[in-house]
């Protein structure tokens, strides 16, 4: 039997996902897909009766918690009763309304329980939930290990993080025992400007600079 074939119209218990899940419509795309593509008589679904039939009174409070009684959620408690499920409540100052929101849950869950399609469009919602949970931690992850890649591989200096083009980024040595985190173009730059720096400096032996200074030594080092 195919319980599920087009996306719901109307917000239903069956159908309804948390706010926070259906602000990303990771959620919605999902449940469309396990809907075009899940059978009910396949064993991968096999205990499908039973994980709902357990989800059933936390989905329905919240359904009614969301869309019903603006936020109230009174603190039910679950029970076992005559081999069913019961909800109690505990919830002093609010019994009125209490007492409301437990009949309406009860009728919530007799009509799903009473339902076969229900419970399976509740069921197909239940993985799309978690299957989009599953994806959006894997996203966070992904990303989280894309940041780390360009912590790693990104140069502090000119910004580019493609190895092939500027080489790995690393600590390198500079003159008078100092360090620079760069990429070997960067580094090649800076040893540049460090020694364009350097020969520009005045020097004390006669000459204007350091680099005038050297190039004397070695034109006398070329002569002998």
């Amino acid at each position: 039997m195919n319980y599920l074939k087009k996306k719901p119209t109307t917000m239903t218990p069956e159908n309804w996902m948390p706010a926070a899940v259906r602000a990303d419509d990771r959620a919605e795309r999902i449940r469309e897909e396990f809907a075009a593509t899940y059978d009910p008589r396949s064993d991968e679904h096999s205990v499908w009766r039973e994980r709902v039939q357990a989800a059933i009174p936390a989905h329905a409070a919240g359904f009614l918690t969301e869309t019903r009684f603006n936020g109230f959620a009174p603190r039910l408690l679950t029970i076992f009763q005559d081999g069913r499920t019961r909800i109690v409540s505990n919830h002093p100052g609010e019994e009125e309304r209490t007492a409301e929101f437990r009949d309406a849950h009860a009728q919530i869950v007799s009509e799903l329980d009473n339902s076969p399609s229900r419970r399976w469009e509740l069921y197909v919602t239940l993985r799309a939930i978690e299957a989009a949970a599953t994806e959006a931690q894997a996203a966070v992850e992904l990303l989280a290990a894309e940041r780390l890649r360009k912590a790693e591989q990104e140069c502090p200096v000119c910004g580019h993080d493609d190895a092939a083009r500027i080489g790995w980024v690393t600590h390198r040595p500079l003159p008078l025992g100092r360090q620079i985190r760069t990429c070997e173009l960067c580094y090649a730059a800076a040893v540049a400007l460090h020694a364009t720096a350097a020969a520009e400096e005045p020097a004390s032996s006669g000459m204007t600079t350091r680099g005038e200074a050297v190039r004397a030594l070695l034109m006398t080092q070329a002569v002998n």
